[in-house]
């Protein structure tokens, strides 16, 4: 699929879930954005889209579930200011962790991560769940302190970039480095952070 129109979501006034992952959207327009107001998860992953106007996206005022992965960090998206005032779950590819302004989440993946500065993540009051895949040339930087103002964090999750060999003995280490303490990440609707993960990824 490489193009939406907007009618085909007219009438669709209660739509609450919308999974876009693994199209060639070319485009995702204002009218379209218009259309989603009351979604609650959407997932763009590998949609196509080159850019995506946060203008638009900051729309979604009832959205907790966002999905902007991809398979090359080549996405056009000021991270920096979104603003979803109910979101708790955002998925993205970058090769730093954005100051995010105006987010308070609960949960964070990261792919195609290169650089990390730990002070980014301090503002995160929120944060329970946080979720990393990484060179293996960042992963052998890492520090048990660089987590450590994170006073939220239950579940931690390390992983290595898909193009990397990890049979490499030189640079083999188990994926996930901390415990998985399997705590539930929305305590109030009793949705663990692996269940929530699988259901969208």
């Amino acid at each position: 699929m490489n193009k939406l129109e907007p009618e085909l979501f007219s009438g669709l006034d209660n739509l609450k879930y919308l999974d876009l992952q693994n199209n060639c959207l070319a485009t995702l327009d204002k009218d379209l954005f218009e259309k989603w107001k009351n979604l609650v998860c959407l997932n763009l992953s590998n949609c196509g889209a080159k850019k995506i106007d946060v203008k638009y996206l900051n729309e979604l005022k009832k959205l907790e579930y966002l999905n902007l992965t991809c398979h090359e960090v080549n996405i056009s998206i000021d991270y920096e200011n979104i603003n979803l005032p109910n979101l708790k779950y955002l998925a993205i590819s970058a090769k730093a962790i954005p100051n995010f302004k105006s987010l308070q989440l609960s949960y964070l993946r990261v792919e195609k991560l290169h650089r990390f500065d730990q002070k980014i993540l301090v503002n995160q009051k929120k944060l329970k769940g946080l979720c990393l895949e990484m060179s293996n040339k960042l992963y052998n930087r890492l520090e048990k302190n660089h987590f450590s103002q994170l006073r939220t964090l239950v579940y931690l999750e390390i992983r290595y970039l898909p193009s990397e060999n990890l049979e490499n003995p030189d640079h083999r280490k188990d994926e996930v480095v901390f415990l998985n303490l399997r705590k539930t990440l929305f305590s109030n609707r009793q949705i663990s952070i692996e269940n929530f993960a699988v259901i969208f990824k």
